[in-house]
Formats: structure tokens, sequence, C-alpha cells
């Protein structure tokens, strides 16, 4: 089975799960994205410190910051998905997790501060220096193409072969450095990052490799074969090392300036062969790899450019994974927030999904993402579920009172003002207020209204005085616009709209009470009123009699 972990051809394993509890059809991929812009975080930095050193002195211009400041962190929390967490009262070892990977069987395998978690769909049994591990303390996990599973721990490295026999497993290990990164590339060979170097495994016996330059901290932090070349892309302290096939090296520092902390935390080669480094001070870069590497050894890859090169700033300190899921988008981890690549970078906050050290590790079989954190365990947001959706999608108030569907929109009628009536354009939420009377200034009433759309495409609209029927608009946006039929509701009993009235008929309603138009309706013989005659009668309610008889019944009156 291929291993290419965490960047490239995921396709993960929880077997079963509770994937027969989901309802809904959409995926994480098809959501609406987050509008943000990815240099969200550096906005709110650079407002908040003009409020804290007082520059604003100005109250209009205070309320400004203080409105570009929520607008901000609304929208970086705009998407929403189903999640759900696992933590130690799980039975994951610890809820620090490092690492994942999954197996030929569909089990899910989690490095973490305690040991090693596998997860069969169901629940988690864990293993640790009692089942072979040399150290409790584990920081990668991989799978390789025949099968066996190995670990990188704090004691060196240890492997296991879930397909042997016995009343448990057992890890067996091998003596290195404390092991920090784990790779195998496409000739089947096993590398493995240590404190002390670059390791390969011939034969279950480790083998030091040299990097081939000259490193004041040989720690290697992260491994990522080129299958093309057959060299090793290799993130240590002091930048980005090339290692060539024939064992040569180029190193290239990712801030330069002689800095000490130039950690080059994660690697990934996408399925495009673009490089993608993750690196300790809030820096995201890919870089696509030709034939030669665009950047001279020696050189600093940032701010450097090129053709088809992408600069991310994400809102927190790098994390040491970065994974391309099964449709090709890059998942990056900070301390901050988890963000993804697809064709765009989108800093996101999902529901339930741990904004602090998330950090991205497998994507199952199913198609869920599975995300670790530093201290609250395990998150899986699934491909398949329900969405919420709030402010920062667009909605002027989450209060929703109704719902309609109309030609494969779903529109919503929400509580508040000013806009209470939304369309889900397909990513966000644009609200409107439709037009009422000018004498109509509430809206809904109670909690049971709702909106509705005829079969003529033609809206209707409760308001607290009376429903609003609209004529057929194009857009939901002339409703801003469109002066509507109005049904009037007084005494529980529903008015038609004025302007439909006969014109003839407006004078007489207006000259007699309902109360009496009734009791003259009940005896249309009689005429109220000495000398009114016809004139102070309704037409209608005068029967087959003639004018003259009438005439003559109030003669004699």
């Amino acid at each position: 089975m291929s291993s290419r972990r965490r960047c490239g051809d995921q396709r993960g394993g929880d077997r079963s799960g509770d994937s027969g509890r989901r309802h809904s059809c959409d995926t994480w991929q098809d959501r609406p994205r987050a509008q943000s812009p990815a240099d969200n975080a550096a906005s709110i930095d650079l407002v908040t410190g003009l409020l804290r050193r007082g520059e604003l002195v100005d109250p209009e211009m205070r309320w400004l910051a203080v409105s570009w400041i929520l607008l901000c962190s609304a929208a970086a929390r705009a998407e929403h998905w189903p999640v759900h967490g696992y933590t130690t009262a799980d039975g994951l070892a610890n809820d620090r997790v490092d690492r994942g990977a999954r197996d030929g069987l569909g089990y899910l395998w989690f490095a973490t501060l305690d040991g090693v978690s596998r997860f069969d769909g169901h629940r988690f049994e864990s293993f640790g220096v009692h089942d072979g591990l040399p150290s409790s303390v584990t920081h990668d996990v991989l799978t390789a193409r025949d099968g066996t599973i190995w670990v990188a721990t704090d004691g060196g490295l240890a492997w296991l072969d879930p397909r042997a026999r016995g009343t448990r497993l057992r890890f067996h290990a091998v003596a290195t450095a404390a092991a920090i990164a784990l790779a195998e590339d496409g000739d089947g060979r096993l590398w493995v990052g240590t404190v002390r170097g670059l390791v390969e495994i011939v034969g279950g016996a480790a083998i030091a490799r040299p990097v081939g330059v000259a490193l004041g901290r040989a720690t290697i932090l992260a491994i990522a074969p080129d299958p093309v070349d057959r060299s090793l892309w290799l993130g240590t302290w002091h930048g980005l090392v090339h290692r060539r096939g024939d064992g040569s090296a180029a190193l290239y520092p990712f801030a330069g300036d002689g800095v000490f902390d130039d950690r080059v935390f994660a690697l990934c080669l996408d399925r495009e062969r673009r490089l993608w480094l993750g690196h300790v001070d809030r820096r995201v870069l890919a870089i696509p790899l030709g034939e030669r590497f665009p950047v001279a050894p020696g050189g600093a890859l940032w701010p450097a450019d090129g053709p088809g090169w992408l600069h991310h700033v994400p809102n927190g300190w790098g994390r040491r994974a970065i994974l391309e899921d099964s449709h090709g988008a890059i998942w990056i981890g900070t301390t901050g927030e988890l963000s993804r690549y697809d064709g765009g970078f989108h800093g996101l906050a999902a529901a339930g999904v741990s904004d602090r050290a998330a950090t991205p590790l497998v994507e199952d079989v199913d198609g869920n993402l599975w995300i670790g954190s530093d201290a609250r365990g395990l998150q899986r947001i699934a491909s398949r579920g329900l969405v919420a959706y709030d402010h920062g999608d667009g909605l002027d108030d989450t209060a929703v009172r109704g719902f309609a569907e109309a030609h494969g929109q779903l529109h919503v009628l929400t509580e508040g003002a000013p806009r209470p009536l939304h369309r889900l354009d397909g990513k966000r939420f644009a609200g409107v207020t439709p037009r009422l009377p000018d004498d109509v200034a509430m809206q809904a009433w109670t909690q049971g209204q709702t909106i509705a759309i005829d079969r003529d495409d033609r809206w209707w609209y409760p308001t607290a005085e009376g429903i609003a029927h609209y004529p057929r608009v194009a857009r939901i946006e002339d409703l801003a616009t469109t002066l509507p039929d109005f049904f009037r509701i007084r005494d529980g009993r529903p008015q038609l709209p004025e302007r439909r009235r006969p014109a003839r008929h407006q004078h007489q309603h207006r000259a007699q009470p309902r109360a009496q138009h009734l009791r003259q309706a009940a005896r249309p013989h009689q005429v109220r009123g000495r000398g009114q005659g016809a004139q102070g009668r309704h037409p209608a309610l005068m029967g087959r009699r003639s004018a003259a008889a009438v005439r003559r019944v109030a003669e004699r009156r």
C-alpha cells in the first residue's frame, strides 16, 4: 500500500464509524467557503495596537476601528461543519495528537504524547512502553507499503505488523536517536529524521546517511521524498535542504539573515509537484518544482517570488503537518487556525474544531478529515452532514422563523432587522428588506409565521398588521422596491387590499358602519331616516322595488 501521508493520495480509514447516521448529501469540499481575507489576523493586530496606544482619539474613528475588528473576526469564522471530538474519555491515549496514518485494513493510527492509539471505527486501542515502544512520547506514525506500522518516539524507532496473530499486537524497537519524522520514498526505502540527522532503515537496521551539508543543529524535522528525481526535501532548524539522489545537497535558508530559529516545520509535495513549506514564523510557501530549483543555493526563500509561487501568512504559528486530501485541497495547521487552499487561501474555524494548534492528520476512507491538537484530542470533520450558518455567512440574525425554496434556491426569514429576508447564493446569504405600505411598521408578530412562494412565483410575506402579496419579481432584491397588495387583519377579519376595491364602492363603504350595513341587508324594504330617500341606500339593497315606490314610502313616513 502506498504511504504518501499528509500529502498526496490519502484515502484514510474509519471503516464503519457512524456513517449510517449522516443525513445530508453535501460535502465539505462543496460547502460555502469563508470570504475572509488571508491576513485578517494582521489587520486585527494592527488596529488593536492603534487602540491600545491611544493613537485613535476621535470617537468616530474608534467606533470604526472596533467595527473593523468585529468584521474581521466574524469573517474568519464563517464556515461551520459537522464535527465529532474524541479525547482520553473515549479511549485516546493522550489529548495531544501530532500525527496520523491509515493502514491497509482501514484502521487509523495516531501518535500522541503517551503512546499510539488505533481506531477501528468504533473504539480506540492504545499501545505504550509495555507493548514494546521505546518511549511513550511519540512524534510520527507511518504505514509502509508492505503494511508495517512504524512509529517515531523519543527513545528511537519501533515497528509493528498489524496482521500478526496473537492475543495482542506488539511493537519491536529499532535502535536510533530520538526520532521525529518518517517518510517512505517511491522505491520503498524508509527514511527517518532524528535529532542527530538522517537515517535509512535497511533490512530492519538503522543506517545513518549524511545530509550533505553542514548544519549547526542536525535535527531533521520533516521529510518529503520527490519521486521524479529520487531526491529528498528536508526541513531543518536552518531552513530547507535538498538532498539529491547521489548524496549531494544544497541548503536554502527560509528567512535568511542568519536567524537562529529558521525551522521548516512541515513539508508536502502535492500532485501538481508544488513543494509546500510551513515555517515556524507564521509563513507558508508553495514553490513549483521544475527541471531546476528556482532559487540559488544559499538564497533565502522568503520573500522571494516567481511564476506559480504561493505565499500565505496564517493566523498562528506553524504546526508540523500539511495535508493534501483526495480532492487536491491543501490543509495547513497553525496554532491559531486551520487553513485550506483550493485555489485560494481560507482561514477556517469549524464548529467544534479546536482553533488552537489544529493539525491536519489523515483523511479516512469515508472522506472524513481528522484533526489533531495540542490538548483537546482529535476532531473528525464529517464529509457529509448538517452545516451551520451564522452572522459570518451573511445572516443578519440567527433566530430563524421560516424557510422557502424555489427553483433550487433557499430563502430564510429571520427575526432581526435590518434585513429579515435572506437568499443563499451558493456561498453566502444575501439579505433584503421587502417594501411595505408606509403605515406598516412591524414585521412578523408570532413564532409561527413563515414565508411562502406560490405557484406563480409570487411572494407572501407576513407582518404584524397583515400579509403582503408581491407581484412576480425577477430577483429577491426587487422586493425592496416593489409595492405589494396588502391584506390587513383587524378584529380578526381579513380585509381586501384597498387599492383593489372598485372605485364606485369606496364612498359607500366609508359612509356606512359595518353593523348598519348588515342590518340593512337583512331588511332591504326599510329605509332608515326620514327624508333620506334612495340616496341613503346601497343600490344592491333596493331589490325589485322601483324608485317611485321608495318615494311613496318615504312620503307616508
